[in-house]
């Protein structure tokens, strides 16, 4: 992996994570009902916060779940889930310097709590449009989602936003 990134930052691909879109209406019962029945957890109704199994919502009719596996069970039938796992890429950084790294090209406040454990944004960093997630009872650790075709740009731009003058 990289070099160059700031002292105490370090950076991995992730594999094993099953990505999952779940779409519906987040305003029918039956919905929200028999999805939560089938993940064993609520939906959030937050934009910013995933729950606790890795559920981020990313728009009105549309969620987001990651999780080491796809459920077992088939989802109800008022839910569509498609796996999306080979179209995006997961690339974590870890550290103390992880957001003055991503600050470089993202106007994400960071130093407000936008990326607090448990929450998640989508930004553009640099030339590319992310899922920025902060795993929930982690500190300093930071997973980067992309479309996979974009991942080693993406490292190489890292490395270079990390590259010490």
């Amino acid at each position: 992996m990289p070099d160059s990134l700031p002292s105490g930052v370090r950076l991995r691909q992730v594999g094993g994570v099953t990505l999952t879109v779940l779409r519906g209406s987040g305003n029918d019962p039956a919905f929200i009902a028999g999805t939560a029945r089938w993940l064993g957890q609520p939906l959030p109704d937050s934009y910013t916060d995933c729950a606790p199994h890795g559920v981020c919502r990313l728009g009105p009719d549309e969620w987001l779940l990651m999780s080491p596996a796809s459920p077992a069970d088939p989802p109800p039938s008022t839910v569509i889930a498609v796996d999306v796992s080979s179209a995006r890429a997961i690339v974590r950084l870890d550290g103390v310097g992880v957001t003055d790294l991503l600050a470089k090209g993202c106007a994400l406040d960071f130093e407000g709590g936008a990326l607090a454990p448990g929450r998640f944004a989508q930004t553009r960093l640099g030339p590319f449009a992310v899922l920025l997630v902060a795993p929930r009872d982690t500190d300093g650790v930071v997973d980067v989602l992309v479309g996979s075709s974009y991942t080693r740009s993406l490292i190489a731009w890292l490395t270079d936003a990390g590259a010490v003058p």
